[in-house]
């Protein structure tokens, strides 16, 4: 068992879906006024 599925057996394989978080961090950026690096090494990151 890798380390992807122990963490959707503890929280639930709906949380872990790479697209979502994906959309979820584009909309941030494009939410934001401000500059954000970060965003892009959080999709990288996932």
């Amino acid at each position: 068992m890798d380390l992807l599925e122990q963490i959707e057996n503890a929280v639930g394989s709906e949380f872990i879906n790479t697209n979502k978080h994906i959309e979820l961090a584009c909309r941030v950026q494009e939410m934001s006024s401000e500059p954000q690096p970060d965003s892009n090494k959080i999709v990288e990151i996932i």
